[in-house]
Order: C-alpha cells, then structure tokens, then sequence
C-alpha cells in the first residue's frame, strides 16, 4: 500500500496464523502498524509471539489482542484499546487496511450418516456467526466509532466452496455464501463513505 506514514495502521481478524498472519506480515512490511485479534491457547501463544517479532523488526508497531473476536464484548472492548492507542488526535485514527480472516466452524453434515451426528442449532449459528455475520459487526463499529472512514479498505476470506459442493463442508459452504452477500452489501453501503469492501477467494 504505497503512500503509508507512520500514523497509517490495519487491523487482521485471526492474526496468529494462515491468511491473517501472512497479512499482517505483509502489511507491516509496506509499512503499516498491525492491530492483530487472535484465539490462541498457551501452546500456540509461541506463534503469536513470532508474528509479532516480524512485525516488529520492521520497526512497526503491534498490537495483538487474545480475544473471542466473534463475541460482542471482545469487539467493543478491542475497538476501545483501538482508539485509546491512537489518541485523541483523529488524524491519527487511521485505518487503512481491514482483513476478516476468521476460520472457525463445524463439519459435520446436515443429516446424520449413521457414522456422525448431524450438525446442532447452537452449532450452525456458531459457524455463521464467526465466520460471517462478524465481519457485519466489526465493519458497522469501526465505521460508527471513527476508525474506519475515507480511504479504508475491507478484505474478508472467501472460498469456492461458496458455490460448490465438496465434502464435510456443509455449513462451511453456507456461511461462505453467506459472507459473499455481507460484502456486497457492505461495499454497496459504504461506497458513499469512500471505504471499499471486497473479497478474496
């Protein structure tokens, strides 16, 4: 992202692994702070550690948060320490890069094969949740408080198995459509706002 200064920041959903790290590293290394959401238990905290040496050693900041970025408490309070590290000075509540990098959800079938039980109510709304009306709720704060405004950038992760049908990947598949749709309706209302919301498949 040419054009960052100092002041320029991003935030990655799912920072401590897969896409959301490789972003994260990417970014930093075009020179942009990383605000990082991750869930790790202590046997993966090394991990997390790692990413943000690299980010670090680029001579950016970051700042990583082990939360439940799919729960609303852990939302609002990320977006709180969000703005209290960026002050009160708006030019400096810059987000230029947002990346939706959660992967995390249920693979048993819809019907019960006899070998596995079928997929639960509480079960399928775990996985929608997570993994696509998240990026609704983060996207909708950030705007509303400020940290995402003119100029920012909205990426989230999609797959092909929006549109086909593979194994194991039932409710997967569904919530990937489903978040297709979010980012359409995302890109359609915020493009007045001039922030941009796209997926990568």
């Amino acid at each position: 992202m040419a054009g960052t200064d100092k002041l320029d920041w991003a935030l990655v959903l799912g920072a401590s692994s897969g896409f959301g790290a490789a972003t994260a590293r990417a970014l930093a290394a075009d020179g942009l702070n990383i605000f990082g959401v991750h869930l790790d238990r202590r046997a993966t905290l090394p991990l997390v550690d790692q990413v943000v040496g690299e980010i670090e050693s680029n001579g950016q900041i970051a700042r990583f948060f082990n939360s439940n970025a799919a729960q609303d408490d852990a939302r609002e309070s990320v977006i709180a320490a969000m703005i209290e590290e960026l002050g009160e000075n708006s030019h400096r509540r810059r987000l230029r890069a947002v990346l939706h990098s959660l992967a995390f959800g249920n693979l048993l079938p819809y019907v019960s094969d006899g070998d596995s039980q079928a997929i639960s109510p509480p079960q399928m709304e775990m996985t929608f949740n997570v993994m696509a009306h998240s990026l609704v709720y983060w996207v909708r704060d950030l705007v509303e408080s400020g940290l995402l405004a003119k100029g920012g950038r909205v990426f989230a992760m999609t797959s092909e198995g929006a549109t086909k049908i593979w194994p194991h990947y039932g409710a997967v598949s569904a919530v990937k459509a489903t978040l297709d749709a979010h980012v359409r309706r995302l890109a359609f209302e915020l493009a007045p706002k001039g922030i941009t919301v796209n997926a990568i498949r």
